[in-house]
This record gives structure tokens, C-alpha cells and sequence, in this order.
């Protein structure tokens, strides 16, 4: 028991006071043994949820020196999307960055793929511009 095995029982045969004792220290095995499972439990599932959070932290400090890079839009919002996809249950992220000066201008990214890429020497990710009504872009 001192050493974490809690599958050793005392042999009872009897009705004395060795036997109640025995009997005693099988249940309190038992008992240690459940006590014992459901703590690993509770450690693993702690350790899981502080790993998902640290997992969290470090995209949104590698987002964050992304986001504040001078690299193209593309190039900062891509892997971006593509982590932030990855992380959670969301799927088919679109992101629309609109102009300051001109509401009716912007440009859409999304996770979704298609065949070719608006910049044909990005690597990044297979996307292509599509025009759109209101004089935007969208990046797919």
C-alpha cells in the first residue's frame, strides 16, 4: 500500500479481531485504490486543459507578431486563419479587412481552397480573387 499497489488483500479466515483488521485494511485498499484513480483523472484532465491553454497563448503571441509584421496581407492573415481553424471547432473562416476611407472597398480571406491563388508565387495558400458586387475582393 506505501508503495501505490492496492491490489494486495490480506487473506481473512476467521471471525476474530485479525480478521475484522484484515477485512479492515482490504476495504481501506479498495477505497485508497478509487481515491487514488479518480485523482489521476482529475490530473490528466488539468493537464490536458492547461496544455490546450498554452496551446492558445503561444497563437495568439505568434498571431499577434504575425499580424504586426510588414510582410504582404496575405502573407500575416493566411497562417493566421489556418491556425486559428486549427485550434477551434470553426471551419471555413472568412475574414473581411476593410478600407478606412472607403466602406464599400475591402478584401475577404478564407480558409477555403480553391484552384488557384491570387498571387500566383504565394505558397501560402490556393486561393483566387473573385470580384464581388460592391467592389471588393475576395481572396479564396
Amino acid at each position: 500500500v506505501s508503495q501505490r499497489d492496492f491490489t494486495q488483500r490480506a487473506n481473512i479466515s476467521g471471525r476474530n479481531e485479525m480478521a475484522a483488521l484484515g477485512s479492515a485494511l482490504n476495504n481501506m485498499s479498495e477505497e485508497l485504490a478509487e481515491s487514488y484513480a479518480v485523482l489521476e483523472q482529475r490530473v490528466q484532465e488539468k493537464t490536458a486543459g492547461l496544455e490546450h491553454k498554452n496551446q492558445i497563448l503561444s497563437f495568439l503571441w505568434q498571431a499577434n507578431r504575425r499580424l504586426h509584421s510588414q510582410a504582404p496581407l496575405c502573407e500575416r492573415l493566411s497562417p493566421v486563419l489556418n491556425g486559428l481553424q486549427n485550434l477551434t471547432q470553426l471551419h471555413d473562416i472568412e475574414l473581411r479587412v476593410y478600407d478606412l476611407e472607403d466602406e464599400d472597398n475591402h478584401q475577404e480571406f478564407t480558409c477555403q481552397s480553391d484552384i488557384s491563388c491570387d498571387d500566383k508565387g504565394c505558397h501560402l495558400c490556393p486561393r483566387s480573387a473573385l470580384p464581388m458586387i460592391n467592389g471588393g475582393t475576395t481572396l479564396k
